[in-house]
């Protein structure tokens, strides 16, 4: 074995989010190589692990680990990790999913499949790519966040400015500086914490575990839309109408 050429592949993936039904199938392809080397013999090591983010983690030799309303569904789940290899490093098949918020994490989601017979490793990683391409889309839309929240710091300091500032300019000046660099010192406080906000709602990688692990998320991002449709966007258009109206009078 030690002259032998081993072929190495590695897909990392982002922007998706991962679901129990998705976990389990990718496990169900590895314990069917785990019970094929095994029919003809062939001693091998292979290992699933949960990590759950109340810092408790578990490992297993069975992907019962992955049964519907044990485990990933009663806990809500930071990482998961499945791999097999034999001990001849022939064939090695290695596994994670990562709940990853930011791009500070990438690379922490992969398939890595190698081994030396080629077509066994393009074979078992297509298998298993395309489980995971059938997972549901996580939106592009960190830099969408970004700047959207950073709208919203711009309009709400203006909105301030224009309808409560001049009247306390009028009344007491000292005092409407004051309150005016406590509004902008309270709104740039507010957009990191609307900025953090929206990301946890669209994780780079969102592992969709725990009780209601659908629902919660869904419900959050329909506010989320709902409040952006509803209050948000016609606010920008009167804001926008308001100062296009005093532009042309003046």
């Amino acid at each position: 074995m030690n002259n032998a050429i081993i072929e190495k592949r590695k897909i990392a993936f982002e922007h998706i989010r991962i679901t129990p039904e998705i976990i389990r199938s990718v496990a169900t392809i590895v314990d069917t190589e785990v019970k094929h080397i095994g029919s003809h013999g062939t001693h091998c090591f292979y290992l699933y692990s949960v990590d759950a983010d109340d810092d408790s983690s578990y490992e297993s030799q069975a992907i019962s680990i992955f049964t519907e309303n044990i485990l990933i569904e009663q806990k809500i789940i930071d990482k998961i990790s499945m791999r097999f290899h034999l001990l001849d490093n022939s064939k090695n098949i290695e596994i994670q999913f990562t709940h990853i918020v930011d791009d500070d994490d990438k690379g922490e989601n992969f398939v890595q499949v190698s081994g030396i017979d080629s077509n066994w490793v393009n074979g078992v990683l297509n298998r298993i790519i395309e489980v995971i391409d059938n997972a549901e889309p996580q939106p592009k839309c960190h830099k969408l966040i970004g700047y959207g929240a950073f709208f919203l710091a711009i309009i709400f300091t203006v909105l301030y400015y224009r309808v409560i500032h001049s009247e306390l300019t009028k009344w007491n000046e000292s005092i409407a500086g004051v309150f005016l660099l406590t509004i902008i010192v309270c709104i740039a406080g507010g957009f990191i914490k609307l900025y953090d906000y929206l990301i946890e709602m669209y994780p780079l990688v969102e592992l969709q575990t725990g009780p209601n692990y659908h629902q919660i998320p869904v419900k959050n991002r329909k506010k989320i839309t709902f409040i952006l449709v509803a209050i948000l966007i016609p606010l920008l258009l009167g804001l926008i109408y308001d100062l296009g109206k005093s532009y042309i009078l003046k």
